[in-house]
């Protein structure tokens, strides 16, 4: 003779799978709100003065702009060759383009010559 099987009435144990389903469902908010606030902590711990670009350390790329308009000379990749450059680009309408430190940096680049 085997065991005796176990009889479980009706709605028993549902709730169990209930609760289960209804913890689950409060994890998922839980676990994605805990990442999302840790991305901000992540980039707080980056080097601002670090800029990765896979361009530094490289030749200049082949390029010819015209000239701005009311201006005479344009500039070309054979421009930059055999000196070290900074070529600032930025939108007109961006305030905050126009208000950055690069030009003090500049300056202080210049004096160490």
């Amino acid at each position: 003779m085997g065991a005796p099987a176990s009889f479980t009435p009706a709605g028993q144990g549902q709730g169990e799978q209930q609760s289960g389903r209804s913890a689950r469902r409060l994890l998922w908010p839980l676990v994605a709100f805990a990442v999302l606030a840790a991305l901000p902590g992540v980039g707080l711990t980056l080097n601002p003065r670090e800029l990765p670009s896979p361009l530094l350390g490289r030749p200049v790329p082949e390029f010819a702009l015209e000239p701005v308009k009311g201006r005479k000379l344009g500039l070309a990749a054979g421009d930059l060759r055999g000196d070290v450059s900074i070529v600032n680009l930025f939108a007109s309408w961006c305030t905050a383009c126009r208000d950055e430190r690069l030009l003090p940096l500049v300056r202080e680049l210049q004096s160490e010559d």
